[in-house]
């Protein structure tokens, strides 16, 4: 598991290393293009100079698909590794398709027909052909560039989930190596030589998962939007010290078998942390409701706007002042779109089914914006109203998709809000069901505690000392934990409780503390006896506040009204005829009217009320 765990580690510092040059040579070309055209206005310069430049270019596009090759092929291989020797569930399994799919759409079909295109013109360099083909070529690596960014991060991401995901395998493999070291352990003629090597096999496999998780959370903190990744160092640390303590336990051939359960309760609830927090975390992620649904009002805004400018471009002469003007608005709706590009791209760098939404087009249509200014100054309108019917029915497009993915993640939101109701039902119907039984095994065990202590102290009187007195005392103490945990996980279990109900328990606790702490200092007395009959006193109580708790909320369950129909006045009618005449989703501006205006808007909404 530690060499998956290396390999992962290894594998993953290459791809982000590849992604990241990747980024720099598209940012380069962007360059080499912007360079390229400025010789061109260069009269100085020669063809073969420029061609020289193309070429260049042409060789950073080779370089940009060699990388991003090595990146989708080293992380498939990875992939599949950690498939072939880990069990991984079917939502990382999703996530690593939905990422292999991201990197699949770096380089597409059109992407290839504008390198090739531009690829012949390296060879035979035309001022025209260039002219066509430069702008495009920078808006498309640049678009290239943002995706790259964006990917990096979510690759990011995924590998923290992904090696979370591994983290906590090896810890459930810690516990498997523990359980097996306690069962040659509680073997009499244990081997001592085995015993300690096996023993020191898992205290070393321990600070490697260590190693590995600090390294993860230093990762982390490099995202843009960090997780929420809790520091178990303590909980490290505590564990490390036992196996240490049950090492030198072994090399003086004593057992310990309150170490060893306590080292057994340890690893348990450091997994169960770490299995709580990759749910919290990677899970339970959806799209985020509010921001999606005012991004899709404002792409419907833009949509609707821009059929609304096709149809004028239709109608009006070209070089007239309401060509310009159009002009003018046409660039402004470029703006208001990469405002909306660039909040799905910052909410898409840290959501993975968002990214997965956001296909090629959604940032080609920044490209598609960018050539329209230089069709409308040079009066192309059969090229203006091809990109105008695209832009407009990608709009509608990427409005539909997001609404329906926003749909969906709505109705699994419900879905699990009502199994997580259901749960919570079925947990009350069982504490109301089971609190009973529940509070007789914790008396049956009250009464067994006392009946040992009246035999210990029996004892103590009669002169027992030595080991076996310490044997019994260490029994007792060890009975005493196991119905502290006993008690824990009847109030964590019990769901809702009366505050009476709450504190009793809670002083019970306080109470078992005691006890413990005297029995560990040998101070035993007919002061524990008196807390015994206490406690057991405080859970007589606290079954009566459970049990009156449950007939009040039975009292309070409505037998009336069961059939009552509900009769409304005729003037309620009318009142919500008239609020809903007046409720609107139109979107208000805050546009000064004049006097006469304002009063004509007035009269307007008065009649709307009255009919």
């Amino acid at each position: 598991m530690n060499t998956i765990f290396d390999y992962n580690r290894e594998v993953s510092q290459s791809v982000n290393n590849d992604l990241k040059k990747a980024e720099k040579i598209a940012g380069e070309i962007v360059t080499g293009i912007q360079d390229l055209r400025e010789k061109l206005l260069d009269n100085t310069t020669d063809d073969w100079e420029k061609q020289q430049l193309s070429k260049e270019v042409v060789r950073k596009k080779e370089q940009l698909d060699r990388l991003l090759e090595a990146v989708k092929e080293n992380n498939q291989k990875k992939s599949d590794l950690n498939r072939s020797f880990t069990v991984q569930d079917s939502l990382l399994i999703d996530k690593q398709k939905k990422i292999q799919d991201l990197l699949d759409r770096l380089m597409d079909s059109e992407i290839k027909q504008l390198l090739d295109e531009f690829s012949k013109l390296s060879e035979e360099f035309s001022k025209d052909k260039f002219k066509n083909l430069d702008e495009r070529m920078e808006f498309t690596f640049d678009q290239v560039s943002e995706e790259l960014d964006r990917n990096i991060e979510l690759l990011k991401r995924f590998q923290i989930e992904e090696r979370h995901d591994l983290i906590s395998k090896q810890i459930d493999r810690l516990k498997s190596d523990q359980a097996r070291l306690e069962r040659l352990l509680e073997n009499k003629s244990f081997d001592r030589d085995s015993a300690y090597s096996r023993n020191k096999s898992i205290l070393n496999d321990l600070r490697a998962i260590e190693n590995n998780y600090e390294e993860l959370i230093t990762e982390n903190s490099t995202l843009s939007e960090p997780f929420d990744l809790k520091d178990f160092k303590t909980d490290f640390d505590r564990l490390s010290w036992k196996m240490q303590q049950q090492r030198q336990n072994i090399s003086g051939n004593k057992k310990d078998k309150k170490l060893s359960e306590e080292i057994e309760d340890d690893l348990f609830e450091l997994s169960k942390r770490m299995k709580q927090q990759q749910e919290r975390n990677f899970v339970n992620k959806s799209l985020p409701q509010n921001d999606i649904e005012l991004i899709i009002q404002n792409i419907l805004i833009i949509s609707l706007s821009q059929e609304e400018l096709l149809q004028q471009f239709s109608d009006v002469q070209a070089q007239s002042l309401k060509y310009n003007e159009l002009g003018r608005i046409q660039d402004l709706k470029r703006q208001e779109y990469k405002i909306i590009k660039d909040s799905l791209s910052v909410l898409a760098k840290s959501n993975l089914m968002l990214a997965s939404l956001l296909d090629r087009k959604f940032y080609d249509l920044e490209v598609k914006f960018g050539l329209l200014p230089g069709y409308i100054q040079d009066n192309r309108r059969s090229d203006l109203l091809r990109e105008q019917h695209y832009i407009i029915n990608y709009l509608n497009d990427i409005a539909l998709s997001l609404t329906d993915a926003l749909q969906k993640a709505k109705e699994e939101v419900n879905r699990s809000g009502k199994r997580r109701g259901e749960k919570n039902s079925d947990k009350k119907r069982q504490r109301n069901s089971s609190g009973d039984s529940g509070y007789s095994k914790m008396k049956q065990f009250q009464r067994n505690l006392k009946k040992q202590l009246e035999d210990l102290v029996s004892q103590m009187k009669n002169g027992e000392k030595g080991k076996p007195l310490h044997q019994r005392i260490s029994n007792m103490i060890r009975e005493n934990e196991l119905f502290r945990k006993s008690l824990n996980e009847f109030i964590s279990e019990a769901g809702s409780m009366s505050s009476r109900e709450k504190q009793l328990l809670n002083e019970i606790n306080q109470l078992i503390d005691q006890n413990i702490r005297d029995m560990a200092n040998y101070s035993v007395s007919g002061q524990l006896i008196n807390r015994n009959n206490l406690i057991y006193n405080k859970l007589l109580m606290s079954e009566k506040a459970s049990k009156e708790k449950e007939d009040f909320e039975d009292k309070r369950k409505s037998e009336s009204a069961t059939q009552t129909r509900f009769h409304r006045p005729e003037q309620m009618f009318e009142f919500q005829k008239k609020s809903a005449f007046i409720k609107t989703d139109i979107q208000k501006s805050d546009l000064k009217l004049n006097t006469y205006f304002k009063s004509m808007y007035n009269h307007y909404y008065i009649k709307l009320g009255n009919e």
